[in-house]
């Protein structure tokens, strides 16, 4: 079936039966005919963002953007944004609003906490508080499709050791061999040396299960 965008009535409509959830067959029938995604426009050679009303969001300053299919972005929300060859994070506002500036090879899609690429090193940045969490000294950081969290758990990497991080931004340092994150659900189990434990509150290795602080969410 063909998507299509929204009149305002509609658009109105998808919204209210999203935040309400639990949908009809005759709603979810109008759910899937209905195309929110934020459309990148061209201008000049430069592009912008309008919304799926044809609403311009952000004006055609920008060389390119980072926008998921079928997903409504809003005023106030944040766009992985690219000027001048390099990619930043802006705020959807009236006034062009960085909260990381354009000086990254890649930043993965703006969460409150996100990933940057610069120079081939990793680094973790925490875009409310425009500050890094982890600096850029990372050999990668665990992406899945541009998110840096799967299921609650993100990964990086020093020194060919590994360290885990939680979506709330609380972290290990990089201190285990090896770190199994079953996607169902459960305790992160790592590995130091030969022996496999988990990690307590304190974001160091423990051999009592009981002591799990990290864990993958359902």
């Amino acid at each position: 079936m063909e998507k299509r965008k929204p009149n305002k009535a509609e658009y109105n409509k998808y919204n209210s039966i999203m935040k309400r959830g639990g949908w009809s067959d005759e709603e979810m029938e109008f759910l899937n005919e209905i195309d929110m995604s934020t459309d990148v426009f061209e201008e000049n050679g430069k592009h912008g963002l309008k919304n799926c009303l044809g609403e311009v969001l952000i004006k055609a300053n920008y060389e390119d953007f980072m926008t998921m299919s079928n997903h409504d972005i809003e005023e106030g929300d944040l766009v992985t944004t690219m000027k001048n060859g390099k990619w930043g994070v802006l705020k959807v506002a009236g006034e062009e609003e960085w909260l990381a500036e354009p000086i990254y090879d890649f930043i993965g899609y703006p969460n409150t906490i996100t990933f940057v690429v610069k120079d081939g090193v990793y680094g973790v940045l925490d875009l409310d508080e425009k500050k890094f969490i982890i600096p850029l000294h990372c050999e990668f950081v665990s992406s899945h499709d541009g998110f840096m969290f799967c299921n609650g758990i993100a990964e990086y990497g020093i020194n060919g050791k590994i360290g885990v991080m939680l979506e709330n931004g609380e972290y290990t340092e990089a201190i285990f061999d090896e770190v199994e994150a079953i996607d169902m659900g459960g305790d992160v189990k790592v590995r130091i040396g030969e022996e496999w434990g988990v990690i307590n509150e304190d974001g160091q290795f423990e051999m009592d299960t009981d002591e799990a602080y990290y864990y993958v969410s359902d």
